[in-house]
């Protein structure tokens, strides 16, 4: 069977050009399961699933990118020039697999993994859309509340609608089996520990009296040690390096950052008059929300003089200050407060 257009790859999968994401997934896993060489027995079984494997992979891409707005789609013509290939090595690696097997692999059983989790997240979302938001909304505003909740529930319909239809297919035991798989796999764990990196480091990291370039330095050094490490002893696993150096070593110094914050002790207070930064935009300089304090304190400690909101420093020309000492030596700033003051 040839591929040589989209058309065709539509007719090998059985779905059409208005088929959701989820029902060009759901129709390779029937297909799939179906025309596994270890299953089919037909003498072109192979040729078949690499092509229904090429097929689901361009349409995967196809639809996901129509899904997000930032996503360009890639072109058949790009798709036939740098992907195509790809896709079918990986389903020659997979129609080498038992059936057993490739129904137990990271790219069967993931995905399906994925939408299951999503179902059931989405379920939750549209129940405390429909549901909970209207409450809070009337208990907290009034009739006011209730009409931008009203406004919100219109505008997020397209979300909470299929989420509510799926309800039929929702299964506790399901859900937490997915969700126990999908935290075995390498990739879920890394995207969740950098998210874990990137929090403690701005909420905690920032807020210790180390010098961002210090910290920095320390972070970047241990990675690469690290690598250098894991390298020459896993040898050729390139993903266990990449997880080991770029996951776990700074979570290890975010716990460390971590331990030293929690447990910090022998409160102190400073009082600073500050004045705001300014940065040119398109109606001219502007304040922004990193501060500068007298005679430049702190300057080589940029965590502390930058905040998210700058209505709570609107008025404001002092600051004050709550410091501890760290459990393992570094000072943390641990509150602040501010406060009118004078110029």
């Amino acid at each position: 069977m040839a591929t040589d257009s989209i058309d065709n790859y539509y007719r090998i999968l059985h779905v059409t050009p208005t088929s959701t994401l989820e029902e060009i997934k759901r129709a390779y896993r029937n297909k799939a399961k179906e025309l596994h060489p270890d299953r089919n027995k037909s003498p072109d079984a192979h040729e078949q699933f690499i092509l229904l494997t090429e097929a689901y992979e361009y349409l995967l891409n196809l639809k996901a990118g129509k899904t997000r707005a930032k996503q360009p789609t890639v072109s058949y013509a790009d798709w036939q020039a740098q992907k195509r290939e790809q896709a079918r090595q990986r389903a020659r690696q997979y129609a080498k697999m038992k059936h057993e097997e490739f129904l137990k692999s990271d790219y069967y059983k993931g995905f399906t993994a994925i939408e299951t989790v999503f179902n059931h997240l989405g379920f939750v979302l549209a129940i405390a859309i429909l549901i909970v938001l209207p409450i809070m909304a009337i208990i907290l505003h009034g009739t006011l509340g209730f009409l931008w909740s009203l406004a919100i529930m219109v505008l997020s319909s397209q979300i909470t609608v299929p989420a509510i239809r799926n309800y039929s297919r929702l299964n506790l035991n399901t859900f937490f089996s997915a969700f126990a798989y999908l935290t075995g796999i390498k990739a879920f764990q890394a995207t969740a520990l950098t998210i874990l990196n990137v929090f403690l480091f701005f909420r905690i990291g920032l807020q210790t009296l180390i010098s961002f370039h210090l910290i920095s330095a320390i972070i970047i050094s241990l990675i690469l040690i690290s690598f250098a490490i894991t390298k020459w002893i896993t040898k050729t696993d390139s993903g266990r390096q990449l997880f080991i150096s770029l996951c776990l070593i700074p979570l290890a110094i975010n716990f460390a950052l971590t331990v030293n914050y929690i447990f910090s002790s022998n409160p102190t207070t400073e009082r600073y008059h500050f004045t705001n930064t300014k940065e040119r935009t398109r109606r001219g300089f502007q304040k922004t929300t990193f501060i500068l304090l007298d005679d430049n304190k702190y300057s080589e400690f940029p965590g502390i003089r930058l905040f998210l909101d700058y209505e709570a420093m609107m008025g404001s020309f002092q600051i004050t200050y709550t410091f501890k000492d760290g459990l393992l030596g570094p000072r943390v700033m641990t509150d602040y407060k501010f406060e009118r003051g004078y110029r």
